[in-house]
């Protein structure tokens, strides 16, 4: 996880568009990381965790987590080849329990 600052720091502060800065962190996080899962599940947090960095005190939960499912889902057609353990999966589950609460 020590890529989240280079991603908040990349984010905020950098020339570099969110395609190019995507595209360090996953070769990061594959040098870093050997499951496919524990790519993606890194790759994940990174992203949530600047999203949380660039936002307001008027954070809508529902409307990130949301976010964080498409995103994963786009990057698990990339790593993934199972349908077991997707983060993409989780997050939904976790939106559900999130709207129904």
């Amino acid at each position: 996880m020590k890529q989240s600052p280079y991603r908040a720091y990349y984010s905020i502060n950098s020339d570099k568009n969110n395609e190019e800065i995507d595209e360090e962190l996953k070769i990061i996080t594959q040098i870093t990381h050997s499951h496919p899962t524990a790519i993606v599940a890194s790759l994940v947090h990174n992203r949530f965790l600047t999203e949380l960095i660039k936002t307001n005190k008027d954070l809508d939960f529902a409307s990130l987590l949301d976010y964080l499912i498409k995103y994963s889902s786009d990057i698990e057609k990339e790593i993934l080849s199972e349908k077991d353990d997707k983060i993409s999966i989780l997050l939904t589950s976790l939106l559900e329990d999130y709207n129904s609460g």
